[in-house]
């Protein structure tokens, strides 16, 4: 992504939120509204203007909070292979059958439930096993692309022992942010266009997931890749930046 980025003369700024990585975990009552005030403080440091708020897999809701409470500072939003921070029972069956439940239980059972995940985050995909194991339960899209593609698994697995360095604290501090929802941010002060772009093979975050998202954003665009799977950004970079900055300008 980085060299492709360059050629575009796009600069990336990827902030680790809390609890992946090295990050702080994240403090009680961390929300999606209060990751877009972080975001805005560290962009304030940086330096850095207008932007485009872009957001993969989890960061899709995080990314909707940024352009609804920064305005006409962010010039486009573009969430791929997103999840959307659904308010309600009803629209959060959008994600799955199971995600009320799952939710309420994030909110009422987090210790023993972040133990659990620790665990598990780490036997599905922080490690050579586990990425083997992942690769098995995937759609044939990304199983294809990632046995394929040698560089991109390796990423990947380093980027899965990075983000779980303090076991489940990152996953859980985003199940907590998607159970409270957007709070009082509101999607119609996004004043740039959303283009929202999925694959038709994606299992991880289904394609009603998108289409709901596109619903309840105001004038927002959404963008099929046809049998893209969950992981179709890291062999395509080009499906982002053609949307942060077209080729030829």
């Amino acid at each position: 992504m980085d060299g492709a980025a360059a050629r575009r003369h796009v600069l990336l700024i990827c902030p680790e939120r809390p609890g992946y990585g090295k990050s702080d975990p994240a403090p009680v009552g961390y929300s999606v509204a209060g990751s877009a005030g972080d975001l805005e403080t560290l962009l304030e440091q940086l330096g850095v203007g207008d932007f485009t708020a872009a957001g993969v897999s989890a960061g899709g809701g995080f990314a909707l909070a940024a352009a609804a409470a920064m305005g006409e500072r962010v010039l486009k939003t573009v969430v791929v292979s997103g999840l959307f921070p659904f308010t309600g029972a009803a629209a959060r069956r959008e994600v799955a059958w199971y995600a009320p439940v799952a939710f309420w239980a994030v909110r009422h059972l987090t210790r023993p439930l972040g133990a659990l995940l620790s665990v598990a985050v780490k036997r599905s995909y922080a490690s050579d096993a586990g990425m083997e194991r992942l690769l098995r339960t995937l759609p044939e899209a990304d199983r294809a692309l990632l046995a394929g593609n040698p560089a991109l698994r390796a990423n990947l697995l380093e980027d899965a022992l990075e983000a779980t360095r303090q076991g489940a604290a990152g996953t859980v501090a985003d199940l907590l942010c998607y159970a409270i929802g957007l709070g009082d941010l509101q999607l119609a002060r996004i004043s740039g266009p959303v283009v929202f772009i999925h694959g038709t093979a994606d299992t991880i975050v289904k394609p009603n997931v998108a289409v709901a998202a596109q619903r309840m954003v105001p004038g927002s665009r959404l963008r099929w890749v046809e049998a893209g799977g969950h992981f179709m950004l890291g062999a395509d970079p080009e499906l982002l930046l053609d949307e942060v900055a077209p080729a030829g300008l």
